[in-house]
């Protein structure tokens, strides 16, 4: 499927709803890209990062088997990766 759901359309409580969805499939194969998953380390690469980036990074952290809760190097790489940091 390739559907494109445009956010900007969805009332707030759209909105809300499927932020709060999201939030319960962080950590499995199903996130969205709305919740924020990661460490308090990384708010301020990830925060503005695109759904897509979200995603990107978050599915790399599945399959290494990265503590969502503690960063690490190998989460910083994939980060630095993904979004183009530099740091």
């Amino acid at each position: 499927m390739k559907d494109m759901l445009n956010l900007e359309a969805l009332s707030t409580n759209a909105y809300i709803k499927l932020q709060r969805l999201d939030k319960t499939l962080v950590k499995t194969t199903d996130y969205i890209g709305l919740a924020y998953f990661w460490h308090h380390d990384f708010r301020f690469h990830l925060r503005d990062a695109s759904y897509a980036k979200r995603r990107k990074i978050h599915k790399q952290w599945l399959y290494w088997g990265i503590d969502f809760d503690n960063p690490c190097d190998k989460a910083w790489e994939i980060v630095r990766k993904i979004t183009g940091l530099n740091q």
